[in-house]
């Protein structure tokens, strides 16, 4: 008796060695492989064909001529941050197609277009947007990308902080419209505020 009780405890401990060492196994396997991130946006917003309402696509390409940039940086500037809807407002309080904060549209106005602006006016709006796109490209040294990054968070936070941690998304996901308008494809549906 005493033998079979010992030979069922030590199958007891085997299996108990034997299930610790898989449990240890798993914990120790490198993580599923995720798949890459493109700069083409998620696959959870699928290409949809999508056109800007005229007066919208109108008013940013005459905004981007005035101020010398592309005119499909500055149209998928806007589509990222209004989808082209001249009446979004944001929960922060950016207003317009090109997402303008009113202090700082109060701040700056006056330098860069020469007057106050109405935020809810799309041509004034696309235009001092342009202007403060082309004004922090300038101070960036003609960096698009860091451009878009001091556009994103604001100049003076992007001097003392560098990048947020959404900032590169940001500019990417930019820079991906971008170069669809540029090729002509359709454009994903615009993200909800």
């Amino acid at each position: 008796m005493g033998r079979v009780c010992l030979l069922r405890r030590l199958e007891l401990a085997l299996a108990i060695g034997i299930w610790a060492l898989f449990l240890t196994a798993v914990a120790n396997l490198p993580p599923a492989p995720r798949p890459a991130a493109t700069a083409n946006l998620s696959d959870a917003r699928p290409p949809v064909a999508q056109a800007a309402p005229p007066d919208a696509r109108t008013v940013l390409d005459q905004a981007a001529d005035r101020h010398h940039l592309p005119r499909s940086l500055v149209e998928a500037t806007a589509y990222w941050e209004s989808g082209w809807d001249p009446n979004q407002v944001s929960a922060s309080g950016a207003v317009g197609l090109m997402q303008i904060q009113p202090e700082v549209a109060a701040d700056l106005a006056p330098r860069l277009v020469g007057h106050p602006v109405d935020l809810r006016d799309p041509a004034q709006n696309a235009d001092l947007g342009a202007a403060i796109l082309r004004a922090y490209i300038d101070d960036q040294g003609g960096n698009v990308e860091a451009g878009l990054a001091a556009y994103y968070e604001g100049p003076g936070e992007l001097a003392r902080n560098g990048y947020a941690y959404d900032t590169a998304d940001y500019v990417a996901g930019v820079e991906a419209l971008r170069a669809m308008i540029d090729r002509g494809e359709p454009l994903p549906p615009p993200s909800s505020p």
